[in-house]
């Protein structure tokens, strides 16, 4: 009985779920590009509470906006256990509902949804939503010489934060990646 309502409330909480962390290439001279590809996804209740009718709601109340910011750090070992910050990135991604004149679609509500490199696009169904705004593919270019010769190991921490909306209080969610590594010549 304890192990099932720790499972149901672990589905509600929000979390991060890594699909892949590797490079391209695991061995670069120091002045050739390092090219490291990080994928994951928003889980549990941030992807779960946008329906279709919480979305009609927030735009009732005047909640039309929605922001979701995402800071990955990569960081190089350097001391047995001790990580230092190489490289920061901020992705911001924005959900903005609005009214459509458009009958076509079973509700007028409609969502664009705005990446991180301000390209916009209307949404056709909440999958897509979903995969638009809550899925990321990032790909992380570092120089060699940046991180010097020699063997490094990598990880990366994924922190995802958010603000409270009427569908969803504000919240944040982070996980590390398991360490890879990259040789410099």
């Amino acid at each position: 009985m304890a192990n099932w309502l720790i499972g149901k409330e672990a589905n509600i909480k929000t979390h991060i779920e890594i699909l892949g962390f590797k490079p391209l290439s695991r061995e670069a001279r120091l002045d050739e590009a390092v090219k490291l590809m990080l994928s994951y996804r928003v889980m549990g209740e941030l992807r779960e509470n946008f329906t279709q009718q919480r979305i009609e709601e927030a735009y009732i109340n005047r909640d039309v906006d929605f922001k979701v910011t995402s800071i990955i750090e990569l960081r190089k070992r350097i001391l047995g256990f001790a990580f230092r910050c190489v490289k920061r990135i901020k992705l911001v991604r924005k959900a903005i509902f609005y009214w459509s004149r458009d009958r076509s679609y079973a509700s007028r509500i409609r969502v664009m949804v705005v990446d991180e490199y301000g390209r916009s696009s209307v949404v056709d169904s909440i999958e897509q939503l979903h995969s638009k705004l809550l899925d990321y593919l990032i790909t992380l270019d570092l120089t060699g010489s940046e991180l010097g010769k020699g063997e490094h190991t990598l990880r990366c921490d994924v922190k995802v934060k958010w603000g409270t909306h009427t569908f969803i209080e504000r919240g944040k969610a982070g996980i590390t990646t398991q360490p890879i590594q990259v040789v410099i010549l």
